[in-house]
């Protein structure tokens, strides 16, 4: 049974490779940097990325930047030194909900300058790097320590969430449709085992390398190609109906449950 089961996976795998979607390289979205900021003190603060490079995308040292129209804090960061070299290339803005984004052509390798006008009190960070498309940091405004967000750790649960969904839901789903048997829930287990790999596999790495824009572009097509492989094997292997019953049931399954994964997937990641 599993072995008709993955052998009927692998064509439809194999046949899905040679269809080919032009993406071109020059539009889209573009990486961001997110930071969260905890321990804020109880005066104004504004934040910036300092940048290892003195241009990076439409961004420069010493270019304009109108972002801040208060005359002493754009001095000051158009002034400020970095000891290890690091350049202010603009996009300095006051915190007023305790998060700073960096929404276009953010810098890959940074620091966080934070700058108290008040006090005069700076904090600047160890070196960052961008670690996905969409990169999410804490920074705690007590000591000046960053971490990363968890975006393995948080995907993977999200993945395990999802999985026990989709299998309780398609299985609630057959009943309806008449596989009751012992076969029919096994056969049901192992296939959406297979396609969920395959299909969060790709959705993550999407995710993870191009952003949720590109995520929420080919959610319908990876959610098209599982109903493809699932309604296959069923007709296949799902023996208590008829082909027809066997197949409308794949594709009652896949639309109920590519709902249920799109949201889930917008919610818990």
């Amino acid at each position: 049974m599993k072995k008709r089961i993955l052998s009927i996976f692998a064509i439809v795998c194999l046949a899905m490779s040679f269809t080919t979607v032009p993406v071109k390289a020059d539009v889209g979205p573009k990486p961001s940097v997110h930071i969260r900021f905890e321990n804020e003190p109880g005066e104004p603060y504004y934040v910036t990325l300092l940048s290892d490079q003195s241009t990076y995308g439409p961004w420069s040292a010493g270019g304009s930047d109108s972002s801040i129209k208060d005359p002493e804090i754009n001095a000051f960061f158009n002034e400020y030194k970095d000891p290890d070299g690091f350049y202010y290339i603009g996009n300095a803005a006051q915190v007023t909900d305790g998060s700073y984004s960096w929404t276009y052509y953010p810098p890959k390798c940074f620091k966080i300058l934070v700058y108290f006008p008040q006090s005069g009190n700076v904090i600047v960070s160890d070196v960052q790097e961008r670690f996905a498309f969409d990169s999410y940091y804490t920074c705690d405004l007590k000591d000046g320590t960053v971490t990363e967000n968890p975006y393995i750790r948080d995907n993977l649960i999200g993945f395990a969430i999802r999985l026990v969904l989709t299998i309780l839901l398609e299985y609630l789903i057959a009943l309806l449709f008449g596989f009751r048997s012992g076969k029919a829930r096994k056969i049901i287990l192992i296939t959406n085992l297979l396609t969920q790999i395959l299909l969060n596999a790709v959705m993550g790495v999407l995710d993870y390398s191009s952003g949720l824009l590109v995520w929420l572009l080919f959610f319908p097509l990876m959610e098209l190609i599982v109903m493809l492989i699932e309604s296959v094997i069923y007709a296949f292997t799902l023996k208590e109906q008829k082909p027809v019953r066997r197949v409308v049931y794949g594709i009652v399954a896949n639309i109920v449950s590519a709902i249920l994964g799109f949201f889930t997937g917008i919610l818990i990641g």
